[in-house]
C-alpha cells in the first residue's frame, strides 16, 4: 500500500522545501518521483479491473471488430495495429498508459502556477488518478489524454484544433462530446452570492429520488424517456447516490472555497476559462452522485479544479495554509480509505517484477486481488466473473 503514497508525498515535501532550495535540484526531483509514479500507477499488474475484459478483447480482436463498430472505432482499430505488431496485451496497456501520464503531468507543468501542488493533488485524488492508471478504462482514459490537448488549444483560442482533436476523442470514448460546448464557457458573469444560493439549493436539493419522481411523470406524456433512463436510475438508487458523503461535502466546501478566491483565479493566466471551467466540474460532480454513469463527465474538468486551486493557494495567508491543510489531509486519509477497501488496488503487484518467476495464467491473474480481499473482509467483492467470460471465448 506504500508505493501508492510515496510520490505524492514525496511531491508535497518539495512543495513545502525553502524556496532557496536550487531550483535545478528540485526539478530534478521532482521528475524522479514522476518518473517512480508512473512506473508503479502505469506498471500495475494483477491491481486494477477493466484490464480483464481488455485483455480477452486483445486477444480475440480482429479487423472485423473494427468493421462492426459503430462507434468508437477508432479504439479497436489503435488496438488492433498493436496486436498485428506482435505486442503483448500488458506492453500494449503500459504504453498506452504512460504516454496518457505524461500529457497529463506536462498539462500541470505548463499552465499551473505550482506544478508540485498540482501534481500532489493529481497522484494522492484517487478517484483521478487510480480510477484512470489502475481501474484502467482504457477507452476513457485514451480519450482523456486526448481532451487534455483540446484544453490546450480551448485555452489558447484554437477552435478548430479544439473541434477536431475532441471528434477524436470521441471515437475513442464517447462521453468526450460534451467537451464541445466547453469551449463556448468564457467567463463567469454571476455574483459569488447567486453562484453560492443556486449551487446550494441544487447540491441539498437534486437527488435520485427527486430525478425519479420527475421521470414518473415525463414519462406520462414521453413514454420513451423512461424506457431510456430508468436502468440508469436504477443503478444509481441501488448504491445509494442521495446520501451526503463526507466526500460530497468536501467538494461542496471546495465549491464554497473557489467562488471565495475567485477574483485571484480570474487575475491569473487563462484564469477567467479556467474558473469557468472549474465550475462546471462541481455542476457535473453533483450530477454524477445522482447519476452514476456520468461521474466520469466530471472528471474531465479536474484539471481545472486543479488549477483553480493552486493559484488561490500560490496566495499567502493563514486561512490559506488552513484550508490547504485540510485539502491535503483529507486527500491523503481518502487515498488510504480507497486503496484499502478496494480490491483492486490492494494488494499492489507490479508487472516487471511479478514476471519474473514466470508468466501467470489469465484465471490465477483475474482472482489473484479478490482472494487477498476475501483474506481481509471474510468474503468476495461483488464483481464481473471475467474468468466465465474467458471459458466461453476458449469454447468459441
Amino acid at each position: 500500500m506504500v508505493v501508492y503514497f510515496i510520490a505524492p508525498v514525496a511531491l508535497l515535501l518539495l512543495d513545502k522545501l525553502d524556496q532557496g532550495y536550487l531550483h535545478l535540484e528540485k526539478r530534478g526531483l521532482e521528475y524522479l518521483f514522476l518518473v517512480f509514479a508512473a512506473f508503479i500507477l502505469c506498471g500495475g499488474y494483477m491491481t486494477g479491473s477493466d484490464w480483464r475484459s481488455y485483455e480477452l478483447l486483445y486477444d480475440d480482436i480482429t479487423i472485423r471488430t473494427v468493421t462492426s463498430s459503430a462507434r468508437e472505432w477508432l479504439f479497436y482499430l489503435y488496438m488492433l495495429a498493436f496486436k498485428m505488431l506482435g505486442v503483448g496485451f500488458f506492453n500494449f496497456l503500459i504504453f498506452t498508459k504512460i504516454v496518457v501520464f505524461i500529457e497529463i503531468t506536462r498539462f500541470f507543468i505548463k499552465y499551473s502556477r505550482n506544478d508540485f501542488f498540482c501534481l500532489f493533488f493529481f497522484l494522492s485524488y484517487s478517484t483521478f488518478s487510480l480510477f484512470l492508471f489502475v481501474d484502467n478504462p482504457l477507452r476513457f482514459m485514451i480519450a482523456y489524454g486526448i481532451v487534455l490537448l483540446a484544453f490546450e488549444n480551448a485555452l489558447n483560442n484554437r477552435p478548430l484544433k479544439f473541434a477536431v482533436l475532441v471528434l477524436i476523442a470521441c471515437l475513442f470514448h464517447i462521453s468526450a462530446i460534451i467537451i464541445l460546448p466547453a469551449y463556448f464557457i468564457r467567463r463567469n458573469k454571476l455574483s459569488k452570492l447567486f453562484l453560492i444560493v443556486a449551487y446550494s439549493i441544487f447540491f441539498f436539493g437534486f437527488s435520485t429520488d427527486l430525478v425519479l419522481s420527475l421521470l414518473n411523470v415525463m414519462s406520462s406524456f414521453i413514454p420513451a424517456l423512461k424506457l431510456l433512463l430508468w436502468p440508469y436510475m436504477l443503478s444509481s438508487r441501488a448504491i445509494d447516490n442521495s446520501v451526503i458523503s463526507i466526500g460530497s461535502l468536501f467538494n461542496y466546501f471546495l465549491f464554497i472555497f473557489i467562488v471565495n478566491e475567485e477574483e485571484k483565479i480570474e487575475c491569473s493566466p487563462y484564469g477567467q476559462k479556467v474558473f469557468a471551467l472549474t465550475i462546471l466540474y462541481f455542476i457535473l460532480f453533483k450530477i454524477g452522485i445522482v447519476f452514476a454513469t456520468a461521474f466520469r463527465l466530471a472528471l474531465y474538468f479536474v484539471p481545472f479544479l486543479i488549477l483553480s486551486l493552486s493559484i488561490a493557494f500560490a496566495h499567502r495567508g493563514k486561512v490559506l495554509s488552513l484550508a490547504k491543510g485540510m485539502v491535503v489531509l483529507y486527500l491523503l486519509l481518502s487515498l488510504y480509505q480507497n486503496v484499502y477497501n478496494s480490491w483492486a488496488y490492494y494488494p499492489y503487484s507490479n508487472y516487471l517484477f511479478s514476471r519474473i518467476p514466470g508468466e501467470k495464467d489469465y484465471i490465477y491473474r483475474s482472482d489473484y486481488n479478490k482472494d487477498q480481499y476475501k483474506e481481509r473482509f471474510g468474503k468476495y467483492p461483488e464483481t464481473i466473473d471475467y474468468s466465465k467470460l474467458r471459458e466461453i471465448n476458449d469454447a468459441k
